[in-house]
């Protein structure tokens, strides 16, 4: 998690950290001298990728349950990325989509894992937040949509949808912040909350 993450109110890697059991936050800019990250990427009973998408990344939505693909694409990313006897750890890259991509190129020890990316279904569902492009999720969004492609691999029980969680909190919090915008807006005089130019749908 990039240091300006952990001071936003509505930062949805923290959110996805307090839905998750064995989560862990780990914040700074370089990762390269990190010890605890070093750790992980050491531990040989872990088997280590990152969510990050590129050119070098493996799109898992071969692998899910929403894949019309006919190959055996999804056996093979199952086979290449989560292997038998080990746990999988996926590393998700919490910023914005600059800050992100500078973690990257200056932790030289993330560079070389195995990466892991998706084709998003739809536009992200974060109303109160530009993204750079409608497909671009929010890393609550994307861990859940990892999840739900092949979580089954990673040890978790996809068919009880207990994942849907991440996304019923984060819709809550999107929910309540267009609340607060629009009484904002209706009430410029009575509130302290900034003022918006237009109202939210």
């Amino acid at each position: 998690m990039h240091p300006i993450e952990r001071r936003r109110r509505i930062a949805t890697g923290r959110m996805s950290h307090l839905c998750l059991a064995d989560s862990e936050v780990i914040v700074g800019q370089t990762f390269a001298e990190d010890g605890r990250l070093n750790e992980i990427l050491h531990n040989p009973q872990y088997n280590c990728v990152v969510l990050y998408p590129g050119n070098q990344a493996i799109d898992i939505s071969e692998a899910g349950a929403h894949s019309n693909s006919k190959s055996n694409a999804g056996s093979e990313v199952k086979q290449s990325l989560f292997l038998e006897g080990k746990k999988t750890v996926v590393i998700v890259i919490d910023g914005t989509w600059a800050t992100a991509k500078k973690m990257m190129n200056q932790s030289p020890n993330l560079k070389k894992l195995k990466r892991i990316c998706f084709t998003p279904p739809g536009p992200s569902r974060f109303r109160v937040r530009k993204q750079p492009r409608a497909e671009c999720y929010s890393t609550i969004e994307a861990i859940h949509y990892t999840i739900e492609l092949v979580g089954e691999y990673a040890g978790f029980n996809v068919k009880s949808k207990a994942h849907n969680d991440l996304l019923y909190v984060f819709d809550k919090m999107v929910e309540r912040q267009i609340e607060f915008m629009n009484d904002a807006f209706s009430n410029p005089n009575t509130t302290s909350y900034r003022k918006v130019k237009r109202r939210v749908a």
